[in-house]
């Protein structure tokens, strides 16, 4: 069976991701926000690709709370 929601979040972010380079440069981003920007988009992707049992927007929120707890975890690197 399809996940039509699912589909259409896993199409989403590969266009965020193919085109982060122009959006990044635009609004004038530097090439390290703009990597970390790509490697959050490519990790998102992989896990809606793994998830597809869950409503896109619930394995969203699941990794930005992830993403959140881990910036917080080092103050250094935060």
């Amino acid at each position: 069976m399809k996940n039509p929601p699912n589909e259409y979040a896993v199409f989403a972010v590969k266009n965020y991701i193919s085109a982060i380079d122009e959006i990044g440069i635009f609004y004038g981003y530097s090439f390290e926000e703009i990597s970390y920007s790509k490697w959050a988009a490519k990790e998102l992707l992989d896990i809606l690709e793994k998830r597809k049992d869950l409503p896109p927007l619930i394995v969203m929120e699941e990794f930005q709370r992830n993403m959140e707890r881990r910036s917080q975890s080092n103050p250094y690197t935060s």
